[in-house]
């Protein structure tokens, strides 16, 4: 299996998940050394690549090529190897998978978050935001 590059983030980082699974399915492998958000983001070393301070972060393997942003990173691990058809197969296709990514991170992602914080005990509970939540959340799964 190649590596392509490092991942930094945290163990079980939902984001860095995506990530690894598009690298696995594409076949390579990612070096994920040891990453305490809060801390591994704001040494001057990490700064000096990643200039946000944000985690995931990816450094290729000639450690020449930096991203952050979870969808730039599959983005890029995926287009490392057409042959499993990630990026799709014409331009059309590879709008459609797009906009899907953006459902995902955005009409789907954000209003399942806040309820899904607050039930996992991440955040207190508000039963107003709570409920305002559900009404988003059934129409962001009504288009799938």
């Amino acid at each position: 299996m190649t590596t392509a590059g490092t991942l930094y983030s945290q163990p079980n980082n939902f984001r860095a998940i995506r990530c690894l699974s598009v690298a696995e399915y594409n076949g390579l492998k990612l070096d994920t050394p040891e990453f305490a958000l809060g801390t591994s983001n704001k040494t001057p070393e990490f700064l000096s690549k990643f200039p946000f301070g944000k985690a995931p972060a990816f450094e290729s393997a000639d450690k020449k090529f930096h991203l952050s942003q979870t969808a730039a990173i599959s983005w890029y691990l995926a287009s490392l190897n057409d042959s499993t058809g990630l990026l799709g197969k014409s331009p059309q296709d590879a709008g459609l998978i797009q906009q899907w990514i953006a459902y995902g991170d955005t009409d789907l992602f954000i209003p399942v978050s806040q309820p899904a914080y607050m039930v996992f005990g991440l955040t207190p509970v508000n039963h107003a935001q709570y409920q305002a939540a559900l009404p988003q959340i059934e129409r962001a799964f009504a288009v799938l």
